[in-house]
C-alpha cells in the first residue's frame, strides 16, 4: 500500500505518456519520450520535492520518505536497454552518495 500510494503522488507530476514501472524492491524504472534536458531537470525536482515531504502511515506510526534518483538520456551507444538501465544504476548510485533526496542526471 505504501508504494502506491508514493506512485500515485509521482504520477501526478508525469507527463501522459510517461511509463513508470516496479523495478525490484523499491527501484522504479521510469520512461519518458523525446524529453528536453530541462525539462527533466525541473522534473526531477519536483520528484525529490514530493517524495521526500511524503509522510505515510504503517501500523499507527509515521515514517518520512526519501528518495534518490539517477537518470541518464539515451545515447547511439546505448545498444540495448540493459546499457541504460546500468547507467542509470551508477546515476543512482551516485545520487546516493551525495546524500538523501537527490537526484543525478547524466
Amino acid at each position: 500500500m505504501t508504494l502506491k500510494r508514493v506512485i500515485k503522488r509521482v504520477g501526478e507530476l508525469l507527463p501522459e505518456d510517461a511509463v513508470i514501472g516496479r523495478f525490484g524492491g523499491d527501484e522504479f524504472l521510469l520512461l519518458l519520450y523525446e524529453t528536453e534536458q530541462g525539462s527533466v531537470s525541473k522534473l526531477l525536482q519536483g520528484l525529490v520535492g514530493r517524495i521526500s515531504h511524503m509522510q505515510l502511515e504503517y501500523q499507527g506510526n509515521l515514517f518520512a520518505t526519501s528518495v534518490s534518483i539517477g537518470a541518464v538520456f539515451q545515447t547511439p551507444d546505448d545498444i540495448c536497454p540493459d546499457d541504460l538501465i546500468r547507467r542509470a544504476d551508477d546515476a543512482l548510485y551516485q545520487a546516493k552518495r551525495n546524500g538523501r533526496n537527490r537526484s543525478v542526471l547524466i
